[in-house]
Formats: structure tokens, sequence, C-alpha cells
């Protein structure tokens, strides 16, 4: 048998059985792994407890503070300590309240229910991070998984063409040489290295990935996390469509108003605003109502001493605390003005940040799309024109091997390139929480 016979043989026999392979173990998907991450993050737990919190303080902050009682002995002669000797002597009972300056206590509760209500947005930018950090942590699983798979087949591959070349160098068939043998033995050995490789990563990022999931001990034990099989194609939301691609830079910037850190920060903005409201009202005065009775007693064989009663206010002047408090309020104006430019600088920065990952999808689909319509149809060729020219001896067989090399090497890039356009779309989903969604296909649900 010719070397293009053998050779036509292990591939036909090749395409038949390697793509009737099944997965069969349990897959990890995406919307999985987000799920057991968000479900077992103790922050937004202790997120939501805060904001409990800061609710009832608001409602407490709202309230006078305690009236003052008071009972004492007034005016006791000292030579006698009789009761009814000094018309002084009485037994008094006050009692005295302290009124809020100004507008405080509604301020101070506005506060923090404005306190209280930041935490939903706090726990929404979690989530959003959350999403996008274990989005970018499953994709690098992903690629060593599609990775693995494709030098697996071709692992498959060249041991079938290694046990050939073996049985036409045994047969004595001049044409196979010890060369080919040799070069055979060196590319199925840079395979299982490569592969090696591939396998240390997807380990050491699973890895970290349970380490998000498995706050709870019953899914550490999950088949999905002990096989670390992933699906063979990625989710329709991490693919490219043409609704992005439209986005111009106004679309940009009003989607990323609703960005939770654009929130967060105007809501900072607001609670700003308070604390200025509050240092102004130090300036209004301070009372406090008092009031007292006092009981006599009477003497003895004498008219009888009419009790005595008592009524006053009192109230703070600021003439010597003016320069602390202006002081106060200027600091108070100055960190709201500060906080406004925060939200700018976090805009500026945001989009920045989103024109960049435009700019970076734009340029991974041109490069995927390269790779579809030029580069993998041309390696292929290459190949199949490599396998003919060795079939009709013709050609040598490190070609076929460098063919096939090439194939793969061309595949993997275009999976790196995917995946490198996946991340791209997790980042740009994470800064422009409203980006239209890809409508999705009954393939791509599969996919899915």
């Amino acid at each position: 048998m010719k070397n293009g016979a053998w050779v036509s043989w292990w591939v036909a026999i090749s395409a038949l059985l390697l793509p009737s392979v099944v997965q069969a173990a349990p897959v990890l998907q995406l919307r999985d792994a987000i799920a057991a991450v968000l479900a077992n993050d103790p922050w937004l737990q202790g997120n939501m407890l805060r904001e409990q919190a800061l609710q009832q303080q608001a409602g407490a902050a709202a309230t006078w503070t305690a009236p003052k009682v008071g009972l004492k002995m007034q005016n006791v002669p000292v030579d006698t300590f009789a009761l009814d000797q000094d018309n002084m002597t009485q037994l008094q009972v006050s009692v005295s309240q302290l009124l809020p300056r100004g507008d405080t206590l509604q301020l101070a509760g506005d506060k923090l229910t404005l306190q209280a209500q930041l935490r939903p947005m706090q726990r929404k930018e979690r989530r959003a991070r959350l999403t996008r950090d274990t989005t970018l942590l499953w994709l690098d699983a992903y690629l060593a998984s599609r990775s693995i798979a494709l030098i697996e087949q071709n692992k498959a591959l060249f041991i079938q063409l290694e046990e050939i070349v073996h049985s036409q160098y045994r047969s004595g068939q001049v044409s196979a040489g010890q060369q080919a043998l040799i070069r055979a033995d060196l590319e199925l050995a840079q395979l299982e290295e490569r592969l090696a490789q591939w396998h240390q990563q997807q380990e050491a990022t699973l890895a970290q990935l349970q380490v998000w999931m498995t706050a709870n001990s019953a899914l550490s034990k999950s088949p999905v996390l002990q096989t670390g099989a992933l699906p063979p194609s990625l989710p329709p939301r991490l693919q490219h469509s043409p609704a992005i691609a439209a986005i111009d830079i106004q679309q940009i910037i009003t989607l990323l108003h609703e960005h939770p850190q654009l929130q967060t920060a105007r809501h900072n903005t607001r609670i700003q605003s308070r604390d200025v409201a509050l240092a102004r009202q130090q300036f209004k005065p301070q009372w406090q109502l008092e009031a007292s009775y006092g009981l006599r007693q009477d003497r003895a064989g004498e008219q009888s001493r009419a009790d005595v009663m008592s009524v006053g206010v009192t109230v703070d002047v600021p003439w010597f605390t003016q320069q602390r408090l202006d002081s106060n309020v200027t600091a108070a104006i100055k960190h709201h003005q500060a906080s406004k430019t925060d939200e700018r600088l976090l805009l500026q920065q945001l989009l920045g940040e989103a024109r960049q990952a435009m700019s970076q999808v734009q340029q991974f689909s041109q490069r995927l799309k390269r790779y579809q319509q030029r580069i993998l149809p041309g390696v292929n060729a290459q190949a199949d024109a490599a396998l003919q020219a060795y079939t009709a001896d013709n050609g040598e067989f490190a070609e076929v091997v460098r063919a096939r090399i090439a194939r793969l090497d061309a595949r993997l890039q275009t999976e790196q390139i995917k995946v490198g356009l996946a991340k791209t779309l997790a980042r740009l989903r994470y800064l422009l929480p409203a980006l239209p969604q890809p409508r999705k296909t009954g393939i791509q649900h599969h996919e899915e």
C-alpha cells in the first residue's frame, strides 16, 4: 500500500470516529457560575444588613432628645435643717426639654435615609462587577477547554499517523524513513506538552472560580466542578452583534449614566448636600424650655404657705463661635463641590474605558472575520494540498505534518480571538448595563 493510501485511510476513519465522541459529562454554564457566585457572596448580605441598620437609625434620628426631670430640696437651713423654718425652703420638681436646632433632626434623618438608599446601588454595582469578573474567569476556563479539545483531537490524529508511519517502516517501505518516525514522535511530544500547559491553566482557573462559587459546601461536591467540563460554544450575550457596532459616542454617554458607579456618585453628591444644610443649621439658635414646681411646708400655728412655680427658656447665642461655624460651612461646601468633581472624573474614566472597549470589539471582529474567511480556509486548503501531494508521492511527510500543525494553530488562534472578543464584550456590558442584548436564535439558545 502506498503512502497516500495509508494516509487517506487514516483521514477517512478519523473523520468518521472523532466527531462521534459526545461529551456526556455535565457542563458548567456561564449563567450557573454567575448565579452561584452571586448567591454565595457574603458582601451582598452584609450590605443589606447595613441598609436595614441605616433605616432604623433614620427613624431614630428624627426624634427629640428625652426630657430631663429633676427633684431636689432647696434652701434648707443648715443650723436646724428644719423644713418649715425658712420661707425659701422647698421640695422642687423640675422638667426641661431641649429643642432641636432649626431643621437639624429632619436633615439628619434625611441624610441617613439617603445613605440607606445608597446601599441598593452599591449592591447593583457589586453584582455587575462580580458578573464581569466571573465571566472573565469562566472565559479563561472556556478557552482552556476548547484548546484542550482541539489539541486532543489532533493528538488522536497524530497517534494514528505515528502508528501508520511505524507500520510502514516495519513493512520495509523506505519512503517512510526514520526521519518521518522522528518527526511524528516529536510532534506528538510537543502536542502533549501544549496539552499539559492548557490542563494546568484550566485547573488553576477552575480552582479560583470554585473559591467564589462554593461558600456552600454542597456545591463544592457538584460533578460539574469536579469534571471541569464546559460547553462547546459561547453564550449569545458574549457574541458580537450589529446593534453593538452601531452605537455612537452620544449613545455611549447616555448608557454610561445608567452605570451603578455613576448612580452611586450622584447619590453621594446628594448626601454631601445634606452635610452643607446641616452645617448651616448651626447658625440657628437652640432653645430649651424649663418648668419647676416647689412645695413649701406650712409652719405650725401659722397661715399656710403657697407653693411656688417657675417657668423659663434658655437659648444659646453663637457670639464667640462665628468663625468656627463659618469654617464648618465652607468645608461642607468644598466637600460637596469635590463630590461633583469626582462624579465628572468618574464619567470621563468610564467613557475612556467604554471607547477603548468599543475599539477593541471592532478590532477583534475584524480579526475574527479575517480568520474565518481567509486564514482558516487557507490552512485547510494547504493541509488538503499537502495530503494530496503526499498521496501522489509528490510530497514529503514533513510537509503534511507542518500543514496539520498550521491548521491546529489557526484554530487555536481563532478560539483565542473569540474569547478575546467575548472578554471585551463582558467588560463593555459592565460599563454599559443597558447595552442591547443580541437576539437569541434557536442555535444560540442551544449553545448557551
